[in-house]
């Protein structure tokens, strides 16, 4: 029997998928989540666990994604996604548009 000892604080999700010949390999999956403050990058308190499939913002095919899979079995990037939220630079005053921007 497959047994996996995992130690890590990521969030781990793995599964057995057969290769091109047909061979069954180990494939496994670590997430991790990070904060951004103050110029600074850290593990985030709440790692958020393994999205195995998909989430739309409504149905499928007809909204926006809200949160992609991050199962697959062959992969030559990484995904970077930023949820977050942007304010009015006046506090207190409401605003019509903000230019927000991110930067890898």
């Amino acid at each position: 029997m497959l047994q996996l000892e995992y130690k890590s604080q990521l969030k781990c999700h793995f599964t057995v998928v057969p290769d091109e010949a047909g061979i069954d390999c180990l494939c496994i999956l670590a997430k991790a989540t990070f904060k951004f403050s103050d110029r600074r990058v850290t593990f985030s308190p709440e790692q958020l666990p393994v999205q195995l499939e998909d989430v739309y913002r409504g149905e499928p095919g007809e909204s926006s994604l809200a949160m992609a899979s991050d199962f697959a079995l062959k992969k030559k990037s990484a995904d970077v996604l930023l949820v977050g939220h942007a304010y009015s630079p006046e506090e207190g005053k409401a605003t019509t548009a903000v230019d927000v921007g991110m930067q890898v």
